[in-house]
């Protein structure tokens, strides 16, 4: 009987694959020719990939919680966009964080910009006088 913990494993590696595909033969022709790149960096790309999966999944979730609108289906798309864009493009780890980030930024803004319009007015706060 196979470990439930082993699954979980499976199953992300199942997904992933052809991401470490795409790793492995630039590596391979990189270490016949002599150049071994260092290793320090793997765990924060690691981390970059993951984070965008998360990220576009709770976009999704956000999308999916209420009635469909232009700025959940917008939202919806720049996640989909700055997913594909981090794991499929060659970019460096510093851009997709940074593109990470954005997106993440961008969500962040438009739920709380949408939390903001649904305070009864009794209960927001008063507006300055300039």
């Amino acid at each position: 009987m196979t470990q439930p913990i082993v699954l979980v494993i499976d199953r992300f590696t199942e997904f992933t694959d052809h991401l470490a595909v795409r790793k492995i033969l630039p590596g391979v022709r990189d270490r016949a020719e002599g150049h071994v790149e260092s290793f320090w960096w793997r765990p924060f790309e690691f981390a970059m990939l993951v984070r965008a999966l998360f990220a576009f999944v709770a976009a999704m979730a956000m999308m999916l919680r209420g009635p469909l609108s232009w700025c959940r289906w917008l939202s919806g798309l720049v996640a989909g966009a700055a997913w594909l864009i981090v794991w499929y493009s060659p970019i460096s780890v510093l851009y997709g964080t940074v593109v990470n980030v954005r997106m993440c930024g961008v969500l962040f803004t438009n739920q709380r910009g949408r939390a903001a319009r649904h305070i009864p007015t009794s209960q927001a706060l008063p507006q300055r006088a300039t």
